[in-house]
């Protein structure tokens, strides 16, 4: 939901967010293909601590699986 609020992203947009598309450093999301074009969102610094947080809970969950990595940048508890 953070995500949504702090970007103006579609719901669509979010959920076809992928691990390549995030560059924390930079604070920035690429959007690739939405309506026909690509586009770079910048997000602020907070956001960026939070989907830190969410990254580490993200690993752990993959890691007590024994998931490989998906690509999708969220994904459920069941690691899908």
């Amino acid at each position: 939901m953070l995500v949504l609020y702090c970007t103006g992203l579609r719901l669509g947009e979010a959920v076809r967010l992928r691990m390549d598309d995030v560059d924390l450093k930079r604070g920035t999301f690429l959007i690739t293909h939405s309506k026909g074009r690509s586009r770079i969102i910048p997000f602020r610094p907070d956001l960026a601590r939070e989907l830190r947080q969410y990254l580490h809970a993200r690993h752990e969950i993959l890691g007590r699986l024994g998931v490989s990595e998906p690509q999708a940048l969220f994904i459920r508890l069941d690691g899908t």
